[in-house]
């Protein structure tokens, strides 16, 4: 469940919740390393981590990425609430066409759970958004935290 007054993320399977100020320590200590699908070091002292899990019990586990920064903070997560298979493919496998619907998932999802509204969504502890972006080759939800 992502809770909108605080920026929090609780997920239904495991007692596991991301917040602002959460630490990759911590992360690394109380995530099952098994669910983590993969990491990738971007050498400039970020690190992602892709994931599957269940965010809201009446809806499928979706791909997430998490994005700690060079200090060890919680900075960007990304929700894939769309059908993506495989999140090793290329963004050559996707098509604009298959974007923008995939980003029309992404405000419906945004509008279903979250009950918002507009494409960027503003908050104390930092935004919330759509995205479709031709450059990465995918669409999605962004969390940013302050």
């Amino acid at each position: 469940m992502i809770d909108i007054k605080n920026g929090r993320i609780t997920f239904c399977d495991i007692s596991l919740q991301l917040s602002p100020k959460y630490l990759k320590n911590n992360f690394q200590n109380e995530f099952p390393e098994n669910r983590v699908v993969r990491s990738r070091d971007m050498g400039n002292g970020y690190i992602w981590y892709d994931i599957k899990e269940q965010i809201y019990k009446n809806d499928n586990s979706i791909r997430i990425s998490i994005c700690f920064n060079p200090e060890g903070f919680l900075e960007h997560i990304k929700l894939f609430p769309q059908s993506y298979g495989d999140p090793t493919s290329s963004w050559s496998d996707w098509t604009p066409l298959q974007m923008q619907e995939d980003k029309k998932l992404c405000d419906e999802w945004l509008k279903r759970f979250c009950k918002l509204k507009s494409e960027k969504n503003y908050f104390n502890w930092g935004t919330i958004y759509s995205y479709f972006d031709i450059k990465s080759g995918c669409s999605g939800i962004g969390i940013n935290y302050i």
